[in-house]
C-alpha cells in the first residue's frame, strides 16, 4: 500500500492531534469543578475530538481510489470530521461559559446563541455535503474537497473568535492551567495551517 507524502503528513498531524487533545483535556480536567454538567460536557467534547481525528485518519488511509463501500466510507468520514470538529469547538465554547461562571442572564443568552448556532452550522454542512460541495470523489476517483470546504474551517474559526472575545471579556476569571489549554486550542490549528 502506497501512502503519499501529503497523506503521511496528514496522518502524523492526526496522531499529534489525538495526543494534544488528550493532553489538553488532562490540563483542563486539573482545573475544573466536579459537577455533572461539566463532566458531561467534557465527555462530549473529548469524544468529539477523538472521533474527529479518527475520521481524519480513516480518510487518509482510504482517500486514493475509493470505490464501492470505500467511497461512502471516505465521504462519511470526511463529513463527520467536519461535524466533530465543530462539535468540539461548541463544547469548548460552552465549557468556557461554564468555567468562567458568567452571570446567569448573560450565560444563558450566550449558551442559547451557541446552541442555535451549532444547529444552524450542522444544517449548512448537511446541505453542502449532499449537494456535493463539501467533500466529493473527483473524476480521478480520489477524495477531494468541494467548493464549500472552506466553510467548515470558517465555522470552527468563528467559534475560536467567540471564545477569544469571551476570554478577553472575562480574563480575570481564568486560571493558568485553563489559559495553557486554551492557548493550545488556539495555537495548534494555526500551526497546522503553515
Amino acid at each position: 500500500m502506497y501512502i503519499s507524502t501529503t497523506s503521511l503528513v496528514n496522518l502524523i498531524i492526526a496522531v499529534i492531534g489525538i495526543v494534544v487533545s488528550v493532553f489538553s483535556v488532562f490540563v483542563l480536567i486539573c482545573g475544573i469543578s466536579k459537577d455533572k454538567e461539566t463532566t458531561r460536557l467534557f465527555s462530549l467534547g473529548f469524544t468529539a475530538m477523538l472521533l474527529c481525528h479518527v475520521c481524519l485518519m480513516v480518510v487518509e488511509f482510504t482517500r486514493v481510489y475509493p470505490d464501492g463501500a470505500h467511497r461512502y466510507l471516505v465521504l462519511t468520514a470526511g463529513f463527520l470530521s467536519y461535524v466533530m470538529a465543530i462539535l468540539t469547538a461548541y463544547t469548548i465554547s460552552v465549557y468556557l461559559v461554564l468555567c468562567l461562571s458568567i452571570e446567569t442572564r448573560y450565560g444563558r443568552t450566550i449558551y442559547t446563541f451557541l446552541t442555535v448556532y451549532l444547529y444552524f452550522q450542522i444544517v449548512i454542512l448537511l446541505y453542502a455535503q449532499f449537494s456535493g460541495k463539501l467533500i466529493l470523489i473527483n473524476e480521478q476517483h480520489q477524495y477531494d474537497k468541494g467548493n464549500l470546504y472552506v466553510l467548515g474551517y470558517a465555522m470552527i474559526a468563528s467559534y475560536m473568535m467567540i471564545d477569544f472575545i469571551i476570554m478577553s471579556r472575562y480574563r480575570a476569571n481564568i486560571r493558568f492551567k485553563q489559559r495553557l489549554a486554551f492557548a493550545v486550542f488556539f495555537g495548534l490549528p494555526l500551526l497546522t495551517v503553515f
